[in-house]
């Protein structure tokens, strides 16, 4: 059963959205069919959702400054509801309350205080991180652990051992990939990481730049992306060289791939990236390519799986239109978070969620944050081009 406390206003007035919308002010009972799986708890699980929908603005003026995060949210929501219900048909009851919070502080304080939220068995939600700060009273209160669903926290360090993050924590990057690297059985690396000049973008060198004693084969160094033509000084022909570009900015990235690129310098060098790279004007694919580019992400959608055509299908059957990276998070979500409270009796515990688990958009290994309390997704997918130009998750073949 889904009850929606704070009603979701259409964003306009097409037909399909007002259906959708509908759904929200309803109590929706799900089938229970006979459980398929034995394990699961036969007791009633109470999830509350508390996400920023937004919905009063969005209605009043689309352009709103928080249309973007409400629409997030909602995407995010029409793919929760649908995970939501494929396991309810295993056999496992659920009450879902969902409460819009208006992405207002005060107004989230007032929400904390209700029965539905105390009584819950798992919180989905807030997103932002100021909604993360005020949950650690709560939490220290309460200990009920809350998910954080969608967001990348990135300067925010947030002591609170009930938080789970389900995309890792920006610092962590540099853990979670420096690991896989070494399970994958790469062992003398020549890693350059190249700094740029955003508000974030000395996070991963500097996290580097404490654990890399962890790693003595390897051989790590990070410098400013202005000096990227000393990288010649750097590059080791008897190593595996990886350059890692950590910056947003296209103009210092493109500069900086064609630098590498140039075969009288370098031969056989390898660049990481991240996702919003995927957002540029221009993308060089040829380059990208010879450079063996990776983007390291929480998400990747594995259309060529058989769980991930299922769900696009499904998606498009019931909301009419492709499946964004929100909606795909919320539907795995939904699958990984109701197992592990059915499985437990209805108690949420994370560290038994140490098994890796492989869904639709995204791989899961739930597990401690490696520099700080409470937990998080610790799988990074690597994503890139193969030979045949086709978009795939490099990283499946790490266990």
């Amino acid at each position: 059963m889904i009850s929606a406390l704070n009603r979701l206003q259409p964003l306009n007035g097409n037909k399909l959205t007002r259906v959708v919308c509908s759904l929200f002010c309803l109590f929706l009972q799900f089938t229970n069919l006979t459980a398929q799986n034995n394990t699961y708890t036969k007791d009633t699980l109470h999830i509350a959702v508390l996400m920023p929908f937004c919905s009063k603005e969005i209605f009043t003026d689309e352009l709103s400054p928080k249309s973007a995060l409400g629409n997030a949210c909602r995407s995010y929501f029409e793919g929760l509801k649908m995970g939501l219900d494929s396991m309810s048909k295993n056999g496992i009851n659920l009450i879902v309350h969902v409460f819009d919070t208006k992405n207002d502080t005060v107004y989230f304080k007032q929400l904390l205080k209700k029965n539905e939220v105390l009584n819950a068995n798992l919180i989905i939600g807030p997103v932002v991180a100021a909604g993360q700060q005020i949950m650690k009273k709560f939490s220290s209160e309460a200990h009920i652990y809350h998910i954080s669903p969608l967001l990348t926290l990135t300067k925010s360090k947030i002591e609170d051992p009930y938080l789970v993050c389900m995309n890792p924590d920006l610092e962590s990057y540099a853990d979670i990939y420096l690991k896989q690297l070494y399970q994958a059985g790469n062992t003398d690396i020549n890693l350059v990481v190249f700094s740029g000049k955003g508000k974030n973008d000395k996070i991963i060198s500097n996290r580097l730049n404490k654990i890399k004693a962890e790693y003595p084969s390897f051989n790590i160094q990070c410098l400013d992306i202005d000096k990227n033509s000393n990288y010649k000084n750097y590059y080791n022909l008897n190593k595996t060289n990886l350059v890692w570009i950590d910056s947003e900015n296209e103009f210092q990235v493109n500069s900086t791939l064609k630098l590498l690129a140039d075969t009288t310098q370098f031969i056989d060098v390898h660049v990481i990236g991240n996702k919003k790279w995927l957002e540029y004007n221009a993308i060089n694919y040829p380059l990208w390519k010879h450079l063996d580019v990776t983007l390291l992400s929480p998400y990747f959608l594995a259309t060529d799986s058989k769980i991930g055509s299922n769900c696009i299908e499904l998606f498009k059957e019931i909301y009419n239109k492709e499946p964004d990276e929100y909606a795909v998070a919320g539907f795995d979500q939904a699958l990984l978070l109701v197992d592990g409270l059915a499985k437990n009796k209805g108690v949420f515990n994370p560290s038994e969620m140490s098994n890796r688990m492989s869904l639709v958009g995204s791989e899961y290994l739930i597990g401690s944050k490696p520099n700080n309390k409470g937990y998080q997704n610790n799988y990074l997918n690597q994503c890139k081009f193969n030979e045949a130009f086709i978009w795939i998750n490099a990283a499946k073949t790490t266990k």
